[in-house]
């Protein structure tokens, strides 16, 4: 699989990195969570938006999702 993506980040600011790390230590200690990426923080909305990829073996991919992220 080849892909070509153009996304932005803004973890530049200090409070937007320590989110960054917070979601980063908790997705990876999910089992199946292979790789997190595409992390920006809207602060104004209030918002964060970022991919997890998750192995194709995790049967319950909704579950694993949702478990500690939500």
């Amino acid at each position: 699989m080849v892909a070509i993506g153009i996304y932005s980040a803004n973890t530049d600011d200090e409070s937007i990195t320590h989110i960054d790390e917070k979601v980063r230590q908790l997705s990876m200690s999910e089992d199946g969570v292979l790789q997190i990426h595409v992390f920006f923080v809207d602060q104004e909305k209030k918002r964060i938006n970022f991919d997890l990829v998750i192995d194709f073996d995790v049967e319950d991919k909704k579950g694993t999702k949702h478990n500690k992220i939500a």
